[in-house]
């Protein structure tokens, strides 16, 4: 049976859970790998990751936006395709915000466009020490195999991308890309089932 919860016993409820934490990681992952890039001149605050996990629950518990619930979520492990999902939904959010609005979610993203996030997250997982320059590299690789060509506009029928260049030669969104899929992978990581890890 459901019970009515307040915002501060649910709170209290989730606030130590793996999915709570995996998602306030991935928040954060956004923002240190979107930090980094500035120089110190431009930083106002830097946070570790557990202290930006405390300032989402902080700003959950403070706005009462959190769901009611009736159990703690339960402690698992995330698979590849987790993480996938995870990083793809980050690269939509960046590509909103840029305006492109080409990207669909997860669930209605083609096969061979969440494939591609799911070599990322293996690439990463294998190479923990690669630069966001070398997830570039791999990605673009894949893009090829799978037949696409550059092209001025992104479009996932004709196969046609227009970040199929040096990575130099990426404006400083699609660096950004590159920066929090590898970012969100290594936050991630620990919660990988060692069955995963190629």
């Amino acid at each position: 049976m459901n019970t009515q919860l307040t915002p501060l016993q649910v709170a209290e409820l989730i606030k130590d859970s793996v999915l709570f934490k995996t998602t306030a990681i991935s928040l954060w992952s956004v923002y240190s790998s979107i930090e980094i890039m500035f120089d110190e001149s431009e930083h106002y605050s830097v946070y570790t990751s557990d202290e930006f996990i405390q300032a989402v629950y902080s700003i959950l518990y403070n706005e009462s936006v959190i769901e009611v619930a009736t159990e703690a979520a339960p402690v698992a492990t995330m698979t590849i395709e987790d993480v996938a999902r995870v990083c793809h939904e980050m690269n939509m959010a960046l590509c909103l915000a840029a305006g492109d609005h080409s990207q669909l979610p997860w669930e209605e993203a083609a096969d061979n466009i969440r494939q591609s996030a799911i070599d990322g997250v293996c690439f990463h997982l294998n190479n923990p020490h690669a630069a966001p320059s070398s997830s570039h590299d791999a990605w673009m690789a894949g893009k090829i195999a799978d037949g696409y060509v550059y092209g001025p506009v992104k479009d996932n029928i004709a196969k046609t991308h227009p970040s199929l260049v040096p990575y130099e030669e990426l404006s400083f969104v699609e660096k950004a890309k590159d920066y929090v899929f590898k970012q969100s992978v290594e936050s991630l990581r620990k919660f990988v089932d060692s069955k995963y890890h190629i």
